[in-house]
């Protein structure tokens, strides 16, 4: 299979622009991430290596995203069902929120925040 295929990926290739988009259209509209959260991540779930080849067969490909609301904190990873062909759409398979204490990365928009942030501070400025 040529993994430059954007109709049938392997299942490991990397995803493509309009996966990661499709994941995050498919968490706006079945578990409410919107204004106010952050996309941490989202990545291909890569099959265990016992699967590998019936997700070749099937071609099934999957997402993982970590993403969080800045209103209240809370983290969540999600797991994600692309769709199989054009009209097909993705589908939330996993939705769990991360335990205390563990936090996704830090994002550009936060770096960003916090530059201005601190360039307003009278004590640095």
């Amino acid at each position: 299979m040529d993994s430059t295929d954007r109709q049938n990926p392997h299942p490991l290739d990397p995803l493509s622009a309009d996966e990661i988009r499709s994941v995050a259209a498919t968490l706006r509209v079945e578990k409410g991430v919107g204004a106010g959260w952050r996309f941490a991540s989202i990545e291909l779930a890569e099959p265990a290596k016992d699967e590998l080849a019936a997700a070749i067969e099937s071609g099934a490909r999957a997402a993982e995203a970590v993403c969080w609301d800045t209103r209240d904190g809370q983290s969540y990873r999600a797991a994600v069902a692309l769709p199989r062909g054009e009209s097909a759409d993705s589908t939330v398979t996993g939705w769990a929120r991360l335990p205390d204490g563990q936090e996704p990365n830090m994002t550009v928009d936060e770096w960003h925040e916090c530059d201005e942030m601190l360039r307003r501070h009278p004590r640095l400025i």
